[in-house]
């Protein structure tokens, strides 16, 4: 009888034992959040999964009496994930498991009230986005108030005055940007402000910071190896490591004393031109777009050389995606000059793609300098008579 009892009691506890752990394994997997609402009547409210490419609904319930709701994310994981009403209504968290936090927010502007509490993640995520939206805010501001000058006389000076203030924020931003990311490279919500534009403008750029990105990348590989933000990130440094190593192939051969690569490209009337129909002639190759800093002052510079010296000729090779400016330019600069479109073959071979670039041919077709200053030609054409 004795051994019966003990088979059965065995047989009781071992499931519960086994109940017990699940419950253990599942608590160690799951994230709480608890939401207050204030000025909620029975609203719904969505959880949604911040992923790369998409934005999937996870769960959603609607908020009780006291404007109150919880989800439960049960994943093994870290996640970056939103909570509100709608799109343009919500506030950013990240999640981990194990970990409970707490979210209060006025429902009707979640945004702009919304504190949390329990996660470093969440509360990065939190003053981000309210200075972000501060400062958006500002520049909304400014263009708004533009547009109600359209009309007036001194409508160019004071777009003027915008651009600089506009400008002004934007770096703003991008200070308070870059200081947020390098204080916490080491928790997944950093990929937020990491790959956030500011509007349509990117902030932060691996072309920019690329040991910033390496450094982000390599700890959180380590802590979140499985993580689909994580792993966009990881792309983005191997595509960077590639392009990298063809950057410098390419400077390689832009060396003085290297022949200059040859290249065919369409000038302003859509004929083909080659860099071979110069020989005989010093070339200077000008790589430029409106995005390049005083690029009209170098272009200027540049052109007040060559149109009194027949023997060097100005090829400028556009980038931009102003065609009319081009156009604008060619009419003007026409003196021992032609004005050609940049193919991105071109431009890959000359390391041009995001910037400006200035280089002197000699007459051999060898490059003279590989990095010339629009204010060095006059003396360096000097230097080699």
């Amino acid at each position: 009888m004795k051994k019966i009892i003990k088979r059965y009691l065995l047989f009781i506890v071992l499931p519960l034992l086994a109940l017990n752990a699940c419950r253990n394994k599942a608590d160690e997997d799951t994230a709480v959040v608890n939401a207050d609402f204030s000025y909620s009547a029975s609203n719904k409210v969505y959880l949604h999964e911040l992923l790369p490419d998409s934005w999937p609904v996870v769960d959603s319930a609607i908020t009780d009496d006291e404007g109150r709701v919880s989800f439960e994310v049960i994943n093994a994981s870290s996640g970056i994930y939103t909570i509100g009403t709608d799109r343009d209504n919500l506030a950013i968290l990240q999640t981990n498991p194990g970990e409970s936090q707490h979210l209060a927010a006025d429902i009707r502007q979640i945004p702009y009230t919304y504190r949390t509490k329990g996660s470093r993640g969440s509360k990065m995520l939190e003053d981000f986005k309210k200075k972000t939206i501060k400062h958006l805010d500002i520049i909304d501001s400014l263009f708004i108030e533009l547009n109600v000058q359209r009309d007036s006389p001194s409508y160019l000076d004071f777009q003027e005055v915008v651009d600089s203030m506009a400008t002004v924020v934007r770096e703003k931003q991008k200070d308070y940007q870059l200081s947020l990311v390098r204080n916490n490279k080491d928790i997944l919500a950093v990929l937020v402000p990491l790959f956030q534009p500011f509007g349509r403008v990117p902030i932060i750029t691996i072309s920019e910071y690329p040991e910033l990105f390496m450094d982000i990348e390599k700890n959180l590989m380590e802590k979140h190896p499985d993580n689909p933000h994580v792993l966009e990130l990881h792309k983005r440094v191997e595509r960077y490591r590639s392009n990298l190593k063809q950057v410098q192939e390419a400077e390689r051969k832009l060396k003085p004393d290297m022949p200059a690569p040859g290249f065919a490209a369409p000038d302003a009337t859509g004929k083909s031109v080659r860099l071979s129909e110069f020989q005989g002639n010093y070339v200077v190759l000008n790589f430029w777009s409106e995005e390049n800093e005083n690029y009209m002052k170098k272009m200027d510079s540049l052109y007040e050389v060559v149109e009194k010296r027949p023997e060097v000729k100005l090829l400028t090779l556009y980038n931009g995606k102003d065609k009319l400016l081009w156009q604008r330019t060619a009419s003007k600069y026409n003196k021992n000059t032609v004005h050609m479109l940049a193919t991105p073959v071109v431009l890959r071979m000359y390391n041009s793609k995001d910037k400006g670039r200035i280089l002197l041919v000699s007459p051999q077709g060898k490059i003279i300098r590989g990095k010339l200053k629009a204010a060095e030609l006059q003396q360096v054409l000097e230097e080699l008579k």
